[in-house]
């Protein structure tokens, strides 16, 4: 492997070591500093599948408030998070209690509660109007509207950050720059904060009620926060698992389905799951920056030859989320069949 220069760093995390890359090469102007991030996110993704980001251009000021606004959230009254239950939206936003969702293909709902929101549309807009699934308002709790400005805030710098982050994945894959620009300009990228309660650590091969059972996300690539205590592990190629400490002022990139389906399994989506044996409450944040509705699906033709043929037929990310969907919450299809 190539030795790998100041665009990134690596701290350890128990028996392993992390990645950790420097955003801020992505914003000097300078096409060798994107190249050079570049050619090192690229390894990365190859062998651990996942990195930490510092220098995220994500203000101290939107940290600090948001976390606040999260704490806060979580101690409302049962009554006001209920009003804003996920059920109640036509567009899939609002709060989720304990036992809502499950992780994609684990027959056990998760331990873990939280409150998901997306792109904020008002209801004269016209994807709205012609009713496209998961396009509308976010439903904001009436007794805390500090949280609706602390999400809005996180998520307008997420969006931003995840921007600059497909533009070094694009030119990673020989791709233009630009290349995911038109796929992300009405993007279906949710962000959720999630409380997650206590609980013994369980090994893999327990099929038992976890923090979040074991799967992958949906989009281009997603970020982890973790606010307190750890949990999170992520499964690396080679096929380890590794346990991902909170390193200050970073945050955690994964590689997503669209990632993997587009590369034609090049790349390869993050299986990672959380278990929060801490023995306090974790509470962690999650961005996914997922593709528009109609935004085409399927191996790209520079990952498509004859000795690789595509593994993936042709979809959209709106058909591929919906399936998410409808065999993770509850309220949809899952409850039919759990």
């Amino acid at each position: 492997m190539a030795e790998r220069g100041p665009a990134v760093r690596y701290e350890p995390a128990g028996a392993a070591r992390v990645p950790v890359i420097d955003l801020s090469l992505a914003r000097t102007g300078n096409d060798r500093d994107v190249n050079t991030l570049s050619r090192a996110v690229s390894e990365i993704l190859l062998d651990d599948g996942f990195f930490y980001v510092e220098n995220h251009a994500i203000a101290d000021t939107v940290i600090r408030a948001l976390r606040d606004q999260t704490l806060a959230f979580f101690a409302l009254p049962e009554r006001d998070k209920q009003a804003i239950h996920i059920a109640r939206s036509p567009y899939h936003r609002g709060y989720f209690p304990e036992g809502e969702e499950n992780a994609l293909g684990h027959p056990v709902a998760d331990l873990k509660e939280g409150f998901e929101m997306a792109l904020e549309l008002p209801m004269t807009d016209p994807a709205v109007m012609a009713g496209t699934p998961f396009h509308g308002p976010n439903a904001w709790p009436a007794s805390l509207p500090a949280f609706r400005t602390a999400m809005s805030q996180m998520y307008d710098g997420m969006r931003r950050m995840c921007d600059e982050i497909s533009g070094v994945l694009a030119v990673a894959l020989g791709l233009r720059r630009d290349f995911f620009a038109d796929k992300l300009d009405r993007p279906l990228c949710q962000m959720r904060v999630v409380r997650y309660p206590p609980q013994d650590y369980v090994p893999l091969d327990r099929l038992v009620s976890i923090g979040s059972g074991p799967h992958t996300d949906y989009g281009i690539v997603s970020i982890i926060w973790q606010m307190d205590e750890p949990g999170l592990e992520i499964q690396t190629r080679r096929g380890s698992w590794v346990s991902c400490p909170p390193l200050p002022n970073t945050f955690i990139c994964q590689l997503g389905d669209a990632s993997q389906i587009w590369t034609n399994d090049h790349w390869r989506a993050s299986r990672h799951r959380v278990v929060n044996a801490s023995g306090r409450l974790r509470h962690a944040l999650a961005y996914f920056h997922d593709p528009n509705y109609d935004a085409a699906l399927g191996p790209l033709p520079g990952f498509v030859t004859a000795e690789t043929p595509a593994r993936y037929p042709q979809t959209t990310m709106g058909a591929h989320v919906t399936r998410g969907f409808n065999g993770a919450y509850a309220y949809r299809e899952w409850s039919k069949t759990a």
